[in-house]
């Protein structure tokens, strides 16, 4: 994949770096990509093999290791965990005993995209068609909240907010 076969996420190829908190270009907030190689093992694990939608793999292609738009490292990561970002979360995720939730990989795959204090989370499922639709989760009842938004449209949406571009 390279960035001319970018369909979804322009913006993050756009806006590689964002913004801190005085409205200034950050070097603590930008994009790392993850390879090719990592995402096939992702899908492996994570999708029976089967390739993510296209706007995820354009996610983690362009920022899988740390994303300026989405919390990654919310998770506690040890420095020397031989494990990357994406697994790490995802292991660490879905260890979480959520009460009353229909959220299970058995059922429907899924994807967790942003963690918030480790046990809030927002996610796609993986069968959801090229550019998914957002969902978070309540920990508390296990509910599953429909975001209304895709994920392209959920990373445009904070590339316009963190660079004003109203």
């Amino acid at each position: 994949m390279i960035h001319k076969e970018i369909q979804y996420l322009q913006k993050l190829v756009d806006y590689p770096v964002g913004r801190d908190s005085l409205g200034e270009i950050s070097s603590f907030h930008h994009n790392e990509p993850i390879s090719m190689d990592e995402i096939l093992q992702l899908e492996a694990t994570y999708n029976n093999g089967m390739p993510f939608p296209l706007a995820l793999r354009e996610l983690l292609y362009l920022a899988g290791e740390d994303c300026y738009c989405l919390e990654y490292n919310a998770v506690p990561f040890e420095e020397d965990d031989k494990r990357s970002v994406q697994t790490y979360m995802q292991e660490t995720i879905r260890q979480y005993e959520v009460p009353n939730t229909a959220l299970n990989s058995t059922t429907r795959p899924y994807y967790i995209i942003d963690c918030v204090y480790a046990r809030n989370f927002r996610f796609v499922y993986l069968d959801a068609g090229e550019d998914p639709m957002t969902y978070d989760i309540d920990e508390r009842d296990g509910s599953i909240i429909p975001k209304n938004s895709t994920l392209s449209q959920l990373i445009d949406h904070v590339i316009r907010h963190t660079h004003k571009l109203f």
